[in-house]
């Protein structure tokens, strides 16, 4: 499968399979077993591409560290990732950092040039739930999209993408992800919209945007269904899963804004509870 090559920058290995890699991942890696299946998703992805996964494992800075446990980390996570790239069969190149781990993840993808990063995450309850999540912190700081899974589904394709049309928030760029990444599957995109409480003048404005959008998914070449809601803001989160469970969804796309006021709150409540109970992988575009 071709010699070991030193990648001198990041100080770690990796075996040449292709000449001609572009498409790369970033996962985020704990040496857990939901890190772990991050990992097994991304090759599966990247497989189809030729491509990388650039495997992360952050040192939080704020833990006192000795020089003998760093490089200890460092070789444990070099020898996991060449055990790793023997059994997937992809290019996996470690990196072990000392950082703020709420951001070294994001410069790191935008440092390596990542079209994604991938993160393993558990179901939250409880406290978790009341403050917050790791990975909507990630999310909220993050210069490229964010894929979640909690390893119930594993990747095969993404014949059904859902797209929850939030009128508040910019919805061009996750239109556009989601065209890209229909044309490379086929996908049929299920956009997703809530039944409005508003002035006869306001449902005319959306109802037009929704139109517009559907259109522009569906002239360039994709499936496009309609989908309205009828739900309460408290229930919004419950009915976008319940939904992507019944027509066995294998993504939910969905768009952020890192702005400091009530929207930025909803989301964050919104994209929270999705993480709680979604087993369908999800996708946040940081449309900042």
């Amino acid at each position: 499968m071709g010699k070991i090559i030193v990648n001198k920058h990041s100080g770690t290995y990796f075996k040449k399979m292709n000449k001609n890699l572009a498409y790369s991942f970033l996962v985020p890696f704990d040496f857990t077993e939901k890190s772990l299946h991050a990992l097994q998703y991304a090759s599966d992805i990247v497989k189809m591409h030729d491509g990388m996964v650039h495997l992360l494992h952050v040192v939080d800075e704020r833990t006192p560290t000795s020089d003998e446990t760093l490089a200890a980390t460092r070789a444990n996570l070099i020898r996991y990732a060449r055990e790793q790239q023997e059994m997937l069969k992809v290019n996996i190149i470690p990196h072990t950092i000392t950082g703020n781990i709420f951001v070294s993840i994001g410069e790191m993808a935008k440092k390596l040039g990542v079209q994604l990063i991938i993160m393993g995450i558990h179901g939250m309850h409880g406290i978790q739930f009341i403050i917050g999540s790791f990975a909507a912190r990630v999310i909220l700081g993050s210069p490229v999209p964010v894929l979640l899974t909690n390893g119930s589904q594993h990747f095969s394709d993404l014949k059904h993408i859902v797209v929850p049309f939030d009128k508040n928030l910019p919805m061009d760029q996750l239109v556009k992800k989601s065209i890209e990444l229909g044309l490379q599957f086929k996908s049929t995109i299920h956009l997703y919209s809530k039944n409005e409480d508003a002035t006869l003048w306001q449902r005319i404005i959306l109802g037009r945007k929704i139109r517009k959008t559907i259109r522009t998914i569906r002239k360039a070449g994709l499936s496009c269904q309609n989908v309205i809601l009828n739900a309460n803001n408290n229930n919004i989160a419950e009915s976008i899963v319940e939904y992507a469970d019944n027509i066995h969804a294998d993504l939910i796309m969905v768009t952020t804004h890192n702005q400091h006021n009530s929207k930025e709150y909803a989301f964050v409540e919104t994209g929270v509870k999705l993480m709680e109970k979604s087993k369908t992988p999800l996708y946040f575009l940081n449309a900042s």
